[in-house]
């Protein structure tokens, strides 16, 4: 399973220095993708998404708006509140099927994306997790009212955002 992460972690890398160059996004893209891989990994094995991860991920929102200065920082926190309360939101309804770490993960790449970008990243999530959820039924490895990790379309829905620059505007 190692094997497996080293491989798609190093593929991204390669895929996302390709695309955007040896840039402050692209280095810090690939910075991201290892991280959400990580995240992504521990949520699909265990179900929980670390704190000190998602801190990890509100920190570096934090240094690289610092040094790149593309979004204001409103437009970060008003993210942030968004993907906080939409997730949380669906925690309450679904008595339990949203996770915490769903939350503060959404909320930590709001910090990331702002608005309407967290709102981007949600979208990508939740058709991923729907077209995932699709298939684990027809292909009975689920059934109805079973749960599964958001955590790694959440990274996917970052991923996509951040390296396309739909959270710029």
């Amino acid at each position: 399973m190692k094997g497996v992460f080293f491989l798609a972690n190093a593929a991204g890398w390669l895929a996302i220095v390709i695309w955007l160059g040896p840039t402050i996004r692209g280095v810090a893209g690939a910075m991201m993708f290892s991280l959400f891989l990580l995240i992504a990994s521990i949520d699909l094995r265990s179900r929980l998404i670390p704190n000190m991860l998602v801190a990890a991920v509100l920190l570096a929102g934090a240094i690289y708006h610092f040094i790149v200065g593309d979004l204001s920082l409103a437009s970060r926190l008003t993210g942030m509140g968004a993907g906080f309360l939409v997730l949380f939101s669906a925690a309450v309804l679904s008595r339990g099927g949203v996770g915490g770490g769903d939350v503060k993960l959404l909320s930590a790449i709001g910090f990331w994306l702002g608005m309407p970008g967290v709102i981007y990243a949600l979208f990508i999530a939740a058709a991923g997790g729907s077209i995932a959820g699709m298939a684990l039924l027809a292909a009975g490895k689920k059934k109805k009212n079973d749960s599964i990790a958001f955590g790694p379309f959440l990274a996917l829905g970052f991923i996509i955002v951040f390296l396309t620059g739909a959270h710029a505007g």
